[in-house]
């Protein structure tokens, strides 16, 4: 006996089996695609929801720290301009011309 009697011989006993294999895999692979794609849809979208509130948290922690920061530069503006006018109040009391004469220096005019 040849090979494709064989083959020849298996089908035609067979192809009812052979039949029902093909459609069962065909039926598979359709559907699979069918819910990978689906799958697939809403794995994107819990990833672009979840990339959105990541996005939301760290868009409100730079505000939080952007509103912290401005309050510590308006008090360091605030401390600055207090020791600034201490300092201008300190220096009109100094009197320079006493201090000059201690040291020798004569101030010419």
């Amino acid at each position: 006996m040849l090979w494709w009697t064989k083959i020849k011989n298996f089908v035609v006993k067979y192809w009812q089996w052979i039949v029902m294999l093909v459609t069962a895999i065909a039926f598979y692979l359709l559907g699979r695609s069918k819910d990978a794609k689906q799958q697939q849809v809403k794995f994107y979208e819990k990833w672009k929801d979840l990339e959105k509130e990541q996005r939301e948290e760290v868009v409100e922690g730079i505000e939080d720290l952007a509103d912290r920061t401005h309050a510590s530069l308006v008090q360091n503006v605030i401390d600055y301009e207090e020791k600034k006018a201490k300092i201008l109040e300190d220096a009109k009391r100094v009197d320079t011309d006493d201090f000059l004469k201690s040291k020798g220096i004569e101030k010419e005019e």
